[in-house]
């Protein structure tokens, strides 16, 4: 399986499959450097700086943190069972992690440990995103869990067959990929300053 995440505007791709991450100048679609991480890599994600790559590592039970400018793993966080969705702090400080059983780790990038676990509800391997603000975190895995970060709580759930989740920069609008029954899924919208009303969906058909 592959997966990619933007490190900035400026800076290359990062892809993975397998047990490596690329670095890819999205310009020419050429590989700029290959990084083994030691284990099969669940998801990614990318300081806002562009300094730094996390990748999930699921069999491992951690987090690989990559330098980008040199390619090399610094250093591997613990973080419990299956870590999959990953998702960054404005300032870089906190990583979110989540994990097996709904869990959602919160990570002190500089001191390499978890300072608290959410328990969101949602099921194993939750897509995680991050308002702009870094506020409110998202978890999304069969429903789609709304968490106060300053809180560690979760303020509401809403959704049902969840599998990803997205939400625009200024934080209003979230969008929700979710598998509606055995023939396919679909995009819905939600209104996050209305009380996550659901204002728009688009049939996806199968997967």
């Amino acid at each position: 399986a592959w997966t990619a995440s933007v490190a900035t505007a400026q800076g290359p791709a990062y892809v993975v499959s397998c047990a490596a991450v690329f670095a890819v100048d999205p310009a020419t679609a050429a590989v700029q450097r290959t990084i083994p991480v030691g284990g099969t890599v669940a998801r990614l994600a990318t300081s806002a700086d562009g300094s730094r790559v996390y990748a999930s590592i699921a069999g491992a039970g951690a987090v690989a943190v990559i330098d980008a400018a040199t390619g090399v793993v610094t250093t591997t966080l613990a973080v419990g069972p299956a870590p999959s969705g990953l998702a960054v702090a404005p300032d870089g400080a906190t990583l979110y992690v989540s994990g097996a059983g709904g869990a959602v780790h919160v990570v002190d990038v500089a001191a390499g440990v978890v300072t608290a676990t959410v328990a969101t509800g949602t099921g194993d391997a939750a897509d995680l995103a991050l308002t702009a603000d870094g506020t409110t975190l998202y978890a999304a895995s069969g429903i789609v869990a709304a968490i106060d970060t300053a809180t560690g709580t979760v303020i509401t759930s809403f959704g049902t067959g969840a599998t990803s989740v997205e939400v625009t920069p200024d934080g209003a609008t979230v969008y929700v990929v979710a598998i509606t029954d055995l023939f396919g899924g679909g995009l819905f919208v939600y209104d996050a300053s209305a009380g996550y009303g659901l204002v728009g969906s688009l049939g996806l058909g199968m997967p």
